[in-house]
């Protein structure tokens, strides 16, 4: 279930699954039970779940705000609704200095975040990417030309990149 936010205004919306010809819904049918209140409240805990939000394109009283104002004003509003909400939903770290930002870089990588984004504080939202994101390691196009373990959870792939040697590796992450 979808809820706004307390005191905010939103929209919530439901993908349906893709449709088959004549209409009907493609795939077996499943029907999923819900969990008890006892086992959600169970699984909350093993497994919380956080909400990072790094920009903010819409505005509950100024509509869509992502080509008229810069990322600097964004920010601000960005932070203004988030006021008093606090963890599980929380706005991203974010600096000006490029000292702190280079220290975030190095201390972000032992805790398994891949990098960080850069964008103009000036900058109005663009479709497509106009910011940089500097990662700790550069994803690479592969061509996978094996795996090892079940197909529905292999442990390591046999990966062919550019170059065309071969590498086994369970470190892999397919997009």
């Amino acid at each position: 279930m979808c809820r706004p936010l307390p005191g905010r205004t939103g929209r919530c919306s439901r993908r349906s699954p893709p449709r088959g010809p004549g209409g009907q819904h493609g795939g077996p049918r499943r029907r999923r039970s819900r969990p008890s209140s006892s086992r959600r409240s169970a699984l909350a805990a093993q497994l919380p779940a956080h909400y990072a939000v790094w920009d903010l394109l819409a505005h509950p009283d100024l509509g869509d705000i992502r080509l008229s104002r810069p990322y600097a004003e964004r920010r601000r509003l960005l932070l203004t609704v988030l006021e008093g909400i606090g963890p599980p939903i929380q706005p991203v770290p974010a600096t000006g200095d490029r000292t702190i930002a280079l220290l975030w870089y190095e201390q972000r990588d032992r805790q398994g975040i891949e990098g960080i984004v850069a964008k103009r504080d000036s900058g109005v939202y663009r479709p497509g990417r106009i910011w940089s994101k500097v990662r700790h390691t550069e994803p690479v196009d592969a061509t996978v030309i094996g795996y090892t373990g079940p197909p529905s959870r292999p442990k390591a792939l046999a990966v062919r990149p550019p170059d065309g040697r071969q590498r086994l590796g369970r470190f892999f992450r397919i997009i």
